[in-house]
């Protein structure tokens, strides 16, 4: 399957956006608002303050939007590809996508526009997104 994912978004979002790591991560890789990612998430677990998520429901949410996924080994990461990081309590996305002058990008809430570090947090679990099934 190739992976038709171009460089992922930045976290599109305004001052009256949810804040929190859950509609960043789906804003990066769906490259919609926050605000659209929120009523995304809200149709699943309803009309309530979204501060947290569990990650099943993100990949649902993905499905739902035609992307796949698949588990892979944390920093099995190829060129190519975009992940989403499961941290305990946090969510982000990392691009590796090996474009000519563009270094493996890391995305979440606190970094917006992308940054070439990992937070130092214990990884979870780590997915391979794709568009299409």
């Amino acid at each position: 399957m190739t992976n038709t994912l171009q460089t992922p978004g930045v976290i599109r979002s305004n001052p009256n956006s949810n804040p929190f790591c859950g509609p960043a991560a789906l804003s990066v890789i769906l490259r919609r608002d926050v605000d659209d990612c929120l009523i995304l998430i809200k149709k699943e677990v309803g009309d309530q303050p979204i501060q947290g998520l569990f990650y099943p429901c993100l990949l649902k949410i993905l499905k739902e939007q035609g992307y796949s996924y698949k588990r892979v080994r944390t920093f099995d990461y190829t060129d190519g590809n975009l992940y989403l990081i499961v941290f305990y309590h946090h969510f982000g996305v990392l691009s590796n996508l090996g474009e000519t002058n563009q270094p493996t990008q890391y995305f979440d809430n606190s970094h917006p526009n992308g940054t070439s570090l990992l937070p130092r947090m214990k990884i979870e679990v780590t997915f391979e997104i794709k568009k299409g099934n």
